[in-house]
């Protein structure tokens, strides 16, 4: 289990503030909040903690991502573009592709559904056309723009997956984005897949293949309105930007399955376990544990060879297979999830989660965490 700090709305316990006094204009610019926001949340004001949002990203099993996404406030899993980006359609196999808006796109609601967009086959190792299965709008967020060293721009977040000779990776991690906002610098070398270099002469148009492009820059835009898209195709990627990107963690290869450590069923509460099983009942465990997922890898591995998409193999992999999730949610989302999750009732693997969570909390909004009396744990 761990758990990052992404991003949170800057100034936001000032922001917060601002918003409380909007019955004083004349005041709202005080920077003193501290006051008021424990005045807000001793009498149930809880609306203005809705003003300002933070985002983390936790690393845990499947089981315990199924528990939090429970939390149908928050935004998961989010990789997101401007609504200026174009993207790449294509109306006939024969005519010239199309360069689309995704807000253009996302403006035309139903009647975008179906529309044919360029995707690249991982399987296949080309690119074809699916149709286009929804857009969504995904909140204003911190945008950076990724220029490549042939003159393509793209504006994305920061957690935007890229197509690399090593599969699709969050654009942080192909450049070694290090710091926040206008912090941050690239720290690494990138190259990514662009479309597309034709490799076989057709009437209508030839096979193309990605071609490998280096990202020359990363820079730190601002916050604006962003967006999303999925496609009807086993490969979930679409062409931005004349480059391929990708919109969902959960299609990626899984690189870890995690052990557990058992404890014993309470008889009487169904959510209560107690740490005192035998030296010989947690031997058995682990070494069912081992057993068990060598043989769900191993049969993971093998469909994927044999061609299976990873949407179909993962069904194959335990409930502790390792995944990744964003999680974005407002100040007053956190607040209910943290006081909700850190409760002995919680399964012990989620509570040490959402106390992860406090401290982050408590390090980024201090005069709010000492407001609700909370302390690092």
């Amino acid at each position: 289990m761990a758990v990052k700090f992404v991003w949170i709305t800057p100034d936001a316990e000032r922001l917060m503030g601002y918003c409380a006094r909007v019955s004083n204009p004349e005041n709202q610019d005080n920077p003193n909040v501290a006051g008021l926001l424990r005045y807000c949340i001793a009498h149930g004001h809880w609306s203005v903690f809705e003003m300002a949002d933070m985002c983390v990203e936790i690393q845990t099993t499947r089981g315990i991502s199924a528990q939090i996404i429970r939390h149908r406030s928050f935004h998961f899993q989010e990789f997101c573009v401007t609504g200026d980006t174009l993207i790449t359609t294509v109306p006939q196999p024969s005519e010239e592709p199309e360069y689309v808006p995704i807000e253009a796109l996302f403006r035309r609601g139903e009647s975008a559904r179906g529309v044919r967009l360029r995707v690249y086959d991982e399987v296949r190792g080309i690119f074809t056309t699916a149709p286009l299965r929804e857009v969504f709008f995904t909140g204003r967020k911190p945008v950076y723009e990724v220029a490549l060293a042939d003159g393509k721009t793209i504006r994305c977040t920061k957690e935007h997956r890229f197509l690399t000779r090593d599969g699709f990776e969050r654009l942080e991690a192909i450049v070694g984005l290090q710091g926040e906002d206008e912090r941050a610098r690239m720290t690494s070398a990138g190259v990514v897949g662009t479309n597309g270099l034709a490799v076989l002469a057709r009437k209508t148009g030839g096979v193309q293949v990605p071609r490998w492009v280096e990202i020359s820059s990363v820079r730190y835009l601002g916050i604006t309105d962003t967006y999303d898209l999925e496609v009807w195709h086993r490969s979930h990627n679409y062409v931005a930007g004349r480059t391929v990107v990708h919109n969902s963690q959960r299609y990626a290869a899984v690189q870890r399955i995690e052990h557990v450590y058992p404890r014993r069923q309470d008889p009487k509460n169904r959510q209560s376990s107690h740490d005192d099983l035998s030296v010989e009942t947690l031997a058995w465990f682990e070494e069912a544990q081992t057993e068990h997922f060598s043989r769900a890898l191993q049969l993971y591995e093998q469909a994927l060879e044999a061609g299976i998409a990873k949407e179909s193999a993962r069904f194959l992999l335990p409930m502790a297979s390792g995944t990744t999730i964003y999680m974005k949610g407002t100040v007053r989302d956190w607040i209910h999830y943290i006081n909700l999750r850190s409760d002995p009732s919680t399964q012990l693997e989620h509570r040490e989660i959402a106390e992860a969570c406090r401290k982050l909390f408590v390090d980024r909004l201090p005069v709010v965490a000492e407001a609700l009396g909370w302390r690092e744990p």
